[in-house]
């Protein structure tokens, strides 16, 4: 896979990103205690041709416990209640164009403890059909197999290793749902993870190993909400509506990934080979009289500005011929800019380099602690969700920049 100009620039910031705790760091130990969901029971992986999960289990734990608060906490719940009781609805987009885009409109219930439970039965009734695997070596290299993740439905087309199955290999499913295996979501992984768990975890520091932790929990997540729609019984042969009328892609996963860390993570190149940093990009695109799209350029830039930031922001060389656009291997960036316009654009791309104390913080049992207070003093089952931050802090930041009239310039933000 080839390194993109953008990531090459990253990569040459190494020494800055291990000061500003991006790359090793004293972390403590995961802790999280829960119960792995049902969902990710190991009879719900299947066997056979290419999947070592009984050997690789119970190294994949604790991705799997966070991925179970994700499931089961009050305060993480209201994504899927949204989703299962939220009404889809058409709009037009506002450009006078006569477009139409689906959204999910909120419904008062989803707020509601009863809106909490029935998602969270729901949850507990797709632990009986969902299907779960890695993509075997052979095929890490197609289509299919070079997506982090991918979900499936049953009815509509296997993998293309489903071939060296056998039926003992599969999950069982309960005769009900056979009727409709379109309701029965098939999910692989990428090969990347079960090849770090089986060939590189006891090579690798307790920081590498936790950002694989948090990368396969954040795709475990984001294929669980394509799956949880299909299962429901929402997608009726369409494509998936926006989660809300603000998103500006229709991708569920991506919007989980927003809706409940902030950000969309990857590792730099795209690879858990080498288990670099964690990143998170996000694009923007802006015409001078779009005010709003102004303004949030501005919010997310302010820190940059801010005279007490110990963080120094410098403006640093370009090479103008060459593309400083994130390729699409970039995770998420058609969710911050699916409509490209046609015009000349002011346009912004803001890499920030993820704190390993923040990546820690998701698998320590105290910190989830503070989670549940939070979430019991504040929240109101009245149409407000609000939910405890996770703190970042200042980070590392790289910033490129390209004007309306073409003129390019990029700053990092470092110690």
């Amino acid at each position: 896979m080839g390194r993109d100009a953008l990531s090459e620039k990253v990569f040459s910031f190494s020494d800055e990103l291990q000061r500003m705790g991006c790359l090793e760091d004293e972390v403590p130990k995961p802790n999280l205690r829960n119960e792995i969901h049902p969902i990710f029971r190991l009879d719900r992986w299947m066997g056979g041709y290419g999947q070592p999960t009984e050997e690789i289990y119970p190294r994949m734990k604790p991705a799997l416990r966070l991925a179970s608060l994700f499931l089961t906490e009050e305060c993480t719940l209201h994504w899927w209640t949204h989703t299962m009781l939220g009404e889809e609805m058409t709009a037009y987009h506002d450009d006078g164009s006569g477009r139409t885009f689906r959204y999910i409109e909120a419904n008062p219930e989803e707020f509601t403890p009863r809106g909490r439970s029935l998602a969270r039965t729901k949850l507990y009734e797709m632990a009986d059909v969902i299907m779960l695997m890695f993509t075997p070596e052979r095929y890490k290299d197609t289509r299919d197999g070079k997506a982090w993740g991918m979900c499936s439905n049953h009815s509509i087309r296997e993998f293309p290793w489903a071939q060296h199955f056998c039926s003992r290999d599969f999950p069982h499913i309960p005769g009900k749902y056979m009727q409709d295996k379109s309701r029965v979501p098939e999910i692989t992984f990428s090969h990347k993870f079960s090849d770090f768990y089986c060939n590189h975890y006891t090579s690798s520091s307790k920081c590498q190993i936790l950002r694989v932790h948090f990368m396969f929990a954040m795709t475990i997540m984001h294929e669980l909400a394509h799956a949880f729609h299909m299962f429901i019984g929402k997608d009726n042969g369409h494509k998936e509506p926006l989660h809300n009328q603000f998103d500006r892609y229709a991708e569920l996963g991506f919007s989980w990934e927003i809706g409940l860390t902030g950000r969309i993570c990857n590792p730099l190149f795209h690879t858990l080979r080498d288990v670099h940093a964690l990143f998170s990009v996000r694009t923007y695109t802006w015409l001078p009289h779009e005010l709003e799209k102004v303004a949030e350029v501005q919010r997310a830039t302010r820190y940059f500005r801010d005279p007490e930031s110990s963080v120094r922001f410098r403006a640093i060389p370009i090479d103008a011929s060459l593309d400083w656009v994130p390729t699409h291997e970039w995770r998420g960036v058609q969710y911050f800019n699916a409509q490209q316009p046609e015009c000349p654009t002011n346009y912004m791309c803001i890499v920030v380099g993820i704190p390993m104390q923040w990546v820690a913080a998701w698998f320590l049992e105290e910190e989830w602690e503070e989670n549940r207070r939070f979430w019991a003093k504040h929240h109101d089952d009245y149409g407000s969700v609000r939910r405890r931050t996770l703190f970042m802090g200042e980070c590392w930041s790289l910033v490129y920049q390209k004007d309306i009239h073409g003129r390019q310039s990029m700053w990092v933000a470092s110690r």
